[in-house]
């Protein structure tokens, strides 16, 4: 045998070179082998380098918690789990993860908004008696699996809320209690369901249950009364846009378990009300300013028009 220049190699050189098709050959033979007489081995060597999907069992029609499984979603899929949710039943079958709203009667160490996370044999169960405490167990385990532990290894507890109203104020820029650029800046912002999103996801990671909005006279900008026409001088198409933005943010609101409260201020009615009725803007006690601003009429109003 001779190399690339035709010169004889040694025999020692010779013998230790590999033969490839000798080699090839056996390589074949141990895996024929293997796939006759030892498949179970093939099929752990398959599995071993695929997660098997985690199950999650919940109520999948209930929306705060499909709010707080997105999170516990997010963090199991970070740390290299696959996820798979299905409409939990009676016995839960299958599932890793049971997610489970009970009567209050049968949990009394858990009060309303509270939970609990626990084991039973290898599963974890996050039980709670309303809808935003399962939530917030939920989005509890999401948070001790994004700081490290994984589904088998949370810490577990009952919580409950020390304070039953946890709130933020926002003073809202259009009909505010004061004028300037310092209102104006932020109108355009204000009026961004991205930004709400944003401010809810953030309110419900903190667990406050209350956004309270404040401005001098906030009716004006969610219905036109039939009584009341010129109550303001929006046009259909603007108060369609305002529909659209109250109703998106009050069920936004909803889905994250926090209650929206408008606070507005007494006696108070719009600019175009004042202009068009004769009346003053505030402090205003004549018989159309309280027809106008009469509670049963603006919920009326309210009920018909944004629910």
């Amino acid at each position: 045998m001779s190399d690339s220049l035709g010169f004889e190699k040694p025999h020692w050189c010779r013998v230790l070179e590999p033969d490839t098709t000798y080699m090839q050959r056996r390589h074949i033979i141990f895996w024929l082998y293997m796939l006759i007489f030892c498949p179970q081995f093939l099929s752990a060597q398959t599995k071993s380098g695929k997660k098997s999907a985690l199950v999650v069992a919940f109520d999948t029609t209930n929306k705060p918690i499909r709010f707080g499984v997105g999170y516990l979603e997010k963090a199991l899929q970070k740390s290299g789990q696959s996820v798979k949710t299905m409409l939990l039943v009676s016995d839960a079958k299958g599932a890793a993860i049971t997610i489970r709203i009970v009567p209050s009667r049968t949990e009394l160490s858990i009060r309303e908004e509270g939970y609990r996370l626990s084991y039973q044999h290898t599963n974890l169960l996050v039980t709670a008696t309303d809808s935003v405490g399962t939530m917030y167990g939920v989005m509890d385990a999401a948070e001790q699996i994004g700081m490290g532990k994984t589904w088998r290894t949370l810490t577990t507890k009952i919580a409950n809320p020390h304070l039953t109203v946890r709130a933020l104020k926002v003073n809202l820029p259009w009909s505010s209690y004061r004028s300037g650029p310092a209102m104006e800046l932020h109108t355009d912002v204000c009026r961004d369901l991205n930004y709400w999103q944003r401010f809810l996801d953030q309110m419900a990671g903190n667990r406050f249950n209350v956004l309270s909005l404040w401005n001098v006279h906030p009716f004006s900008y969610m219905v036109k009364p039939t009584n009341f026409p010129a109550a303001n001088s929006f046009s259909a198409q603007e108060m369609a846009d305002w529909k659209r933005f109250w109703t998106a943010l009050f069920r936004m609101a909803k889905e994250r378990g926090i209650a929206p409260y408008i606070v507005n201020w007494n006696i108070a009615v719009s600019p175009d009300f004042a202009k068009h009725y004769g009346v003053k803007e505030r402090n205003d006690t004549s018989a159309i300013v309280l027809s106008a601003t009469r509670v049963k009429s603006l919920r009326r109003l309210l009920t018909n028009i944004l629910i």
